[in-house]
């Protein structure tokens, strides 16, 4: 059996170092991003139905501080993993730059949701909870205004190459 010659293996392999280095579709880039922001909507959702139930039928306060504590830590995980699932996808070129300002948008939405959550931690009642909450919302509420809008630039890149985004930017 003859073998092929050295450079035609060569090629071949810079064939497929060149394929593989391309990274992904345009498309599998908004399905994988739909992908993330549906499981993370998902989860938030029930989390927020489940805590509400239990906040609401806890007696107590201090069992609804520790249910509140828990909501905030269970959330913080949530968005800590899609965060991660984020910064693993290498965006094609043409949503490159977008995707960096979204990617930075949604850190500073997790520091926000990250130092909440450590407040939240330290409150032993209800009105310290609620002081916290005032305190740190305007924080929340500008890093989400920011997430926001990133995800609708990443929506416009979507639109601008008739691919379907999927993203549910600012959605409820």
């Amino acid at each position: 059996m003859r073998r092929p010659p050295l450079r035609t293996v060569v090629l071949g392999i810079s064939l497929l170092l060149v394929a593989c280095s391309q990274g992904i579709s345009l498309q599998e880039y908004y399905s994988q991003m739909s992908d993330i922001a549906q499981t993370q909507k998902k989860q938030t959702d029930d989390l927020q139905a489940t805590s509400e139930e239990e906040i609401t039928a806890a007696t107590d306060e201090a069992t609804q501080v520790q249910l509140i504590q828990k909501f905030f830590e269970d959330n913080l995980a949530v968005a800590k993993t899609a965060l991660t699932q984020v910064q693993d996808i290498s965006p094609p070129s043409e949503v490159e730059e977008a995707h960096e300002k979204f990617l930075q948008a949604f850190e500073d939405l997790v520091a926000a949701l990250d130092d909440a959550s450590a407040s939240i931690e330290s409150a032993s009642t209800g009105a310290e909870i609620s002081t916290v909450i005032t305190d740190v919302g305007p924080k929340i509420e500008g890093a989400s205004a920011k997430f926001d809008a990133a995800c609708a630039d990443l929506e416009t890149v979507a639109t601008d190459n008739s691919v379907k985004a999927g993203l549910d930017c600012g959605g409820s």
